[in-house]
């Protein structure tokens, strides 16, 4: 009898922790993570002030900050050091896939790359100067730096950072990332644009 009784409260307990997690699973399934769209769309265009742009995934978060300005342009301290576009997934991942685009003042040849490999695969195909792959803790980084067609005193940097908790796990950027990193722009946006 005892054991009867046991095994009912086992079964009982099973059942509701099953219908406790799907209904978690239910609750949170809008913040499931599905990666970029295949194909960028021109209407997602991020563009920043200091005349450069990028197509951010449809539904991805971005934040444009400029450099000195505040954080948030609320906060008179800490400023940020450079102009940039942060893209990332709408989700509540500890840790997602990332698109930053910074415009950096000085000249790339100055940065200390020594520690970055020379990206294996590369289908970029804008004027780069260089673009390199690197594990920078939990992310495999692929990045490229770009000399400012205007002026020699800034140089961009584009980093794709894609989560890698298992080292050497990821080594190549998908297939998808490649259309988007290739739709950075630096020009001013033409009036009545985003």
């Amino acid at each position: 009898m005892a054991r009867r009784i046991s095994t009912r409260a086992l079964t009982i307990c099973c059942v509701a922790c099953v219908i406790i997690g799907y209904t978690f699973l239910w609750i949170n399934s809008d913040s499931w993570y599905t990666g970029p769209d295949i194909t960028p769309n021109e209407e997602n265009r991020v563009f920043h002030p200091a005349g450069f742009s990028i197509i951010a995934p449809a539904g991805w978060q971005n934040r444009v900050t400029e450099a000195d300005g505040a954080i948030d342009g609320v906060y008179e301290r800490p400023t940020h050091a450079n102009d940039s576009i942060r893209i990332i997934p709408n989700t509540k991942a500890r840790l997602t896939e990332m698109l930053i685009i910074r415009k950096i003042g000085g000249n790339w040849r100055n940065q200390d790359i020594r520690t970055a490999t020379p990206a294996k695969q590369d289908r970029f195909q804008l004027p780069a100067a260089a673009t390199f792959e690197e594990q920078r803790g939990n992310y495999w980084v692929w990045f490229a730096l770009l000399p400012d067609q205007q002026s020699q005193e800034h140089y961009y940097e584009l980093s794709l950072w894609l989560p890698n908790d298992d080292i050497g796990g990821q080594d190549s950027v998908p297939e998808v990332w490649w259309s988007y990193l290739n739709s950075f722009r630096m020009e001013l946006p033409e009036a009545g644009s985003k």
